[in-house]
C-alpha cells in the first residue's frame, strides 16, 4: 500500500452544537442463535413479530393470497459441506462494555486541530476492570490494518470511511459498531493489538513500535480499505524475512529493469471453485448495491415531491374553506385540510426514519463487501508470492542440475565433499527457496480455509440481520398506515 495524504488535517470536522448520546453496547454473552439452514423459506413466525402484528396477517385475505411466507433462497457451497467454525469459537466470550463519548478538538502547535474520541471500556480481562483512553480517527484505521495483518482471511470490521467524518453522529456510531463487532468475535477480542488500542496511554509510540516489529504496514494506510499489505515477517518468520527484505522483497527480482525486461512476473490463477464463485458473487453484489444506492436517492426525491404535493393540496383546501360557501361545508373542508397537514408531517417523519434505516443497512453491507474483498486480495497476494517463489525454485533447480554434483545434490543431507564451492552456494539457495515455498503454500492453504469459514459465518449473519430488518420494516409500515388512517378518520 502506498502512503496517501491521510492526516489529521484531512480528517478534521466540525462537531455539532447539540450534545450527542453516548454510544454503547454491553457484550456479556457468547451464545449464537443457530439458524435453520435446512429450510429455504422464511416464515413470519421467525421474524418474532409482536402478537398485534401477527394478528393482522391472520385475518382473511383474498383466496389467491393464502401463502403466508416469503421465499428466500440461499446459495450453498457446491460440495454441500457445512464449514466448521474455528476451534476458538467454542471458547466463552469475554464481556466488554465499550462506550465512545463526545469527541474534543485538540489544537496543535501549528494552530491546527485534530479530533480525539474518548473510548471507555469495562471488562474483567483488564487489571483495573475499566479503561479510559482517547483515540484519533487514524488510530481506528491502524487497528483495522493491524488486525488485518494478524488474522489473514478473517473479515475485519471496518472503520467509517473518511468521506463520512463531517457527519459527527454517524462517524461516532460506526466507530462504536466497529469496536462492538471486534469485541464480540471470539478470536479478535483476544488480540493483543485490540487490547493495546483499548488500554494504552502511550498509544502513538507503542502502535508505531508494533507496526515496525510486525511490518504490518498499518501506518502506510491509504484511502481504499480493501487494499492489503502482506508482512514478510508474518509470512516467512523473522530470519528469512530479514534476508528477503534486504534484497527488496519477494517481488524485487522482477522489478529490476533488466530482469523485468527479460522475464515477466509469474501470474497467479485461482483454482479453488468456491473462492472463484464467491468473488463473482461479490462483484455482482457490489454492482447491485450501487444500483440500490441510486434507487434510494430516487425514492428520497419522490417522497419529498409527494410531501410537497400533500402540502399544496392542504393549502388549496384551506383556500376553498375561506370562501364560506356554507358553514358546514367550510368546517369539513378545513378539517380535511388540517388532516392533510398532519398526514404530511407523519409521512415526512416516516420517510426520514425509513431513509436513515435503509442507508444504515446499505452502508453496513457495503462495508462488509469491502472487508470481504480485502481477504480475497490477501489470498491473491499470497498466491502471487507462491507463483514467484515456485518460479525461482525451478530456476534454481535447473541451475543446480547443470553444476558438477551427484544425483543427491538437491537434498538437504548431501555431503559437503561431493559439491564444488559454487554448487554448495547454489544448493543452500535451493534449500532456502524450498523452505520458503513450503511456508508460503502452508499460509496460502490456511487462508483459503479461513476465507471459507468466514464466508459461511457471514452468510448466516446476513440472513439473521435480514430477518430483523424485514421484521422492523413490516412493523414500521403497519404503524404508519394505522396512524395515517386514524388521522383521516378524524375528519368527519
Amino acid at each position: 500500500m502506498e502512503k496517501q495524504g491521510i492526516d489529521d488535517e484531512t480528517i478534521n470536522h466540525s462537531i455539532g452544537e447539540s450534545e450527542p448520546k453516548v454510544m454503547k453496547q454491553n457484550l456479556n454473552h457468547g451464545s449464537k442463535r443457530p439458524l435453520n439452514t435446512d429450510a429455504n423459506t422464511l416464515h413470519l413466525e421467525s421474524l418474532h413479530l409482536d402478537e398485534k402484528y401477527l394478528k393482522l396477517f391472520s385475518k382473511p385475505r383474498f383466496k389467491r393470497e393464502r401463502n403466508t411466507h416469503i421465499s428466500i433462497t440461499r446459495s450453498e457451497p457446491k460440495d454441500g459441506s457445512a464449514l466448521n467454525n474455528l476451534a476458538s469459537d467454542d471458547e466463552p466470550l469475554i464481556s466488554f462494555d465499550i462506550q465512545i463519548h463526545e469527541p474534543t478538538r485538540i489544537p496543535t502547535d501549528l494552530g491546527e486541530k485534530y479530533v480525539q474520541y474518548p473510548v471507555i471500556t469495562k471488562s474483567a480481562v483488564f487489571e483495573n476492570q475499566s479503561t479510559y483512553v482517547t483515540r484519533r480517527y487514524l488510530d481506528f484505521r491502524w487497528l483495522y490494518r493491524q488486525l488485518q495483518n494478524n488474522h489473514w482471511g478473517k473479515i475485519i470490521p471496518l472503520p467509517p470511511p473518511i468521506e463520512k467524518l463531517k457527519n459527527y453522529f454517524q462517524t461516532q456510531n460506526e466507530m462504536v459498531l466497529m469496536l462492538q463487532k471486534i469485541a464480540h468475535d471470539p478470536i479478535l477480542q483476544r488480540d493483543q493489538d485490540f487490547h493495546l488500542f483499548l488500554t494504552s496511554d502511550n498509544f502513538e509510540n507503542k502502535s508505531r513500535l508494533r507496526d515496525k516489529i510486525t511490518r504490518s504496514g498499518a501506518y502506510l494506510d491509504n484511502h481504499d480499505l480493501s487494499e492489503i499489505h502482506i508482512s514478510e515477517i508474518e509470512l516467512l518468520g523473522y530470519e528469512d524475512a530479514s534476508n528477503v527484505l534486504k534484497n527488496g522483497g519477494i517481488e524485487a527480482p522482477y522489478h529490476q529493469n533488466f530482469i523485468s525486461f527479460m522475464n515477466s512476473i509469474p501470474k497467479y490463477t485461482e483454482q479453488d471453485t468456491f473462492i472463484l464463485e464467491q468473488e463473482k458473487k461479490l462483484e455482482i453484489l457490489r454492482w447491485q448495491l450501487t444500483e440500490i444506492s441510486k434507487t434510494l436517492d430516487l425514492i428520497k426525491g419522490q417522497r419529498l415531491e409527494l410531501g410537497s404535493v400533500v402540502k399544496e393540496s392542504s393549502n388549496i383546501f384551506n383556500s376553498i374553506s375561506k370562501l364560506e360557501l356554507s358553514k358546514q361545508g367550510s368546517t369539513v373542508i378545513t378539517e380535511f385540510a388540517d388532516g392533510l397537514k398532519k398526514e404530511k408531517i407523519l409521512f415526512e417523519k416516516f420517510s426520514q426514519n425509513e431513509t436513515m434505516r435503509l442507508n444504515l443497512n446499505f452502508q453496513k453491507y457495503q462495508s462488509l463487501l469491502i472487508s470481504m474483498k480485502a481477504v480475497f486480495n490477501q489470498r491473491k497476494k499470497l498466491g502471487l508470492y507462491l507463483a514467484i517463489v515456485e518460479d525461482e525454485l525451478k530456476r534454481k533447480e535447473n541451475e543446480l542440475k547443470k553444476l558438477p554434483l551427484n544425483n543427491s545434490g538437491m537434498e538437504e543431507n548431501v555431503l559437503a565433499n561431493t559439491l564444488t564451492d559454487k554448487a554448495k552456494v547454489v544448493n543452500n539457495e535451493y534449500i532456502t527457496l524450498k523452505n520458503r515455498y513450503n511456508k508460503i503454500i502452508e499460509k496460502w492453504q490456511l487462508i483459503g480455509k479461513t476465507i471459507k469459514e468466514e464466508i459461511s459465518d457471514s452468510e448466516q449473519g446476513i440472513l439473521k440481520e435480514f430477518e430483523s430488518a424485514l421484521s422492523t420494516l413490516i412493523k414500521n409500515h403497519i404503524d404508519y398506515y394505522k396512524n395515517d388512517i386514524e388521522v383521516l378518520q378524524r375528519v368527519k
